[in-house]
């Protein structure tokens, strides 16, 4: 990811909990816009594996646009991290989750498919 502009460096010098709604506008004005979508999009193509179209790729950030963003803002923490290190993690997370079935990334257990890996008696229980 590209630095970020300076009104947006300093929001992420606070925590995300102090930021106001429209710091958080800022923020994902940002990161929806060029040339920051793109890398996003690219990473999360790499994330989700062989097979992952660019659709696939731009599903997963509008997915996680929608479900997992103001958790990482709600969670930021500028002491302990940087913001787009966060994210990248946070994303990360949720295209290996999306990839291994859960199709909306940090959906529950119940919205992955029944793989049968976890049943007793099975080669490793």
């Amino acid at each position: 990811m590209l630095a970020p502009p300076f009104d947006v460096e300093m929001i992420f010098a606070r925590p995300g909990r102090e930021w106001a709604e429209v710091e958080c506008e800022r923020v994902r004005a940002w990161l929806n816009g060029s040339p920051q979508l793109g890398a996003l999009i690219l990473f999360a193509a790499y994330h989700l594996g062989r097979g992952a179209s660019i659709e696939d790729a731009e599903q997963a950030w509008v997915a996680f646009n929608e479900s997992g963003l103001d958790n990482v803002i709600a969670n930021y923490d500028s002491a302990k991290s940087s913001f787009c290190g966060n994210l990248l993690y946070s994303f990360n997370l949720f295209c290996r989750l999306r990839r291994s079935g859960f199709e909306d990334g940090f959906g529950s257990a119940d919205s992955k498919p029944d793989s049968g890996r976890h049943r007793l008696g099975g080669r490793f229980s």
